[in-house]
């Protein structure tokens, strides 16, 4: 082998690693999307009275950071505990303790997601400090979506911008769940 071939063989081992490392960065960039700063998860669970001094829960997940295993235990139609650290689903509004379909939505989760493997991914923190996940099961459904499609939860456009939109209108037409006539 020439000198000059064993510079060109260099450079292109070179060229290749350097593409193999940037396809990994567009990877993750995609696998784990940065927040939009400007469109922050709030929960509508807020205390009766905001006295300014509640603290902020520390995060189970910190943005980026996933978590893989078991639903140990559902806390409500939007938040549970994968692998004993809470999590809200992202983009999901699912009616409050009081609210009309309460229960019918955190059987709707327990049902999509008991005896489950989930894989979370922490999306946002929302402004109490709550890590705020798109969780997926082992097939790469999202729970989020499944949970929307059944009609007890909603898509919330106000933070996704639509994200689950398209499964909001499927229960929407079908009338399932909170769609459906009363």
């Amino acid at each position: 082998m020439t000198k000059k071939n064993g510079v060109i063989i260099a450079a292109v081992i070179i060229i290749l690693s350097l593409s193999a490392d940037l396809l990994l960065v567009q990877a993750q960039k995609y696998l784990n999307p940065a927040p939009d700063l400007n469109s922050t998860l709030i929960s509508t669970d807020m205390p009766a009275k905001n006295t300014g001094t509640e603290a902020k829960q520390t995060p189970s997940l910190h943005i980026g950071e996933a978590v893989t295993g078991k639903v140990t235990r559902v806390v409500d139609g939007d938040s549970l505990y994968v692998a004993d650290k809470k999590l809200r689903l992202w983009g999901v509004d699912a009616p409050d303790k009081d609210d009309f379909g309460y229960k019918e939505s955190r059987k709707a989760l327990r049902e999509l997601v008991q005896d489950k493997t989930l894989m979370c991914v922490c999306k946002e923190l929302d402004r109490h400090g709550r890590s705020m996940a798109i969780c997926t099961l082992e097939n790469g459904d999202d729970i989020g979506k499944k949970l929307i499609r059944t009609g007890w939860a909603l898509d919330y456009r106000k933070h996704t911008h639509g994200y689950y939109e398209k499964a909001e209108d499927e229960a929407k037409a079908a009338k399932r769940g909170l769609w459906a006539p009363r």
